[in-house]
């Protein structure tokens, strides 16, 4: 069976790498989702689990975006100075 034709048909007006990203991406969620359901130890254990888990992306996404943040700042200061460096040459 041709997955990729399958699923692109489904999906009109995206790529064929695309809709096996999708597919991809649909397919870790639904195996995420089954071990969970399937695991063997108590529900407030998996809630614990998952509660940490949540906090620790939440905290990569932060330093991320801090990151970029400043990375960006940096960038506009340096583009502001060399505007006024050239405009006070240009003078």
């Amino acid at each position: 069976m041709n997955y990729k034709k399958m699923i692109s048909g489904c999906m009109p007006g995206k790529t064929n790498n695309t809709a096996v990203v999708i597919a991809l991406l649909a397919g870790a969620a639904a195996g995420a989702v089954v071990s969970l359901l399937l695991a063997p130890q108590s529900g407030a254990e998996t809630r614990d689990m998952i509660s940490e888990k949540a906090k620790d992306l939440a905290g990569g996404v932060k330093d991320k975006f801090n990151a970029a943040k400043t990375k960006i700042k940096k960038g506009a200061e340096d583009m502001a100075d060399d505007a006024r460096e050239r405009f006070e040459n240009f003078s």
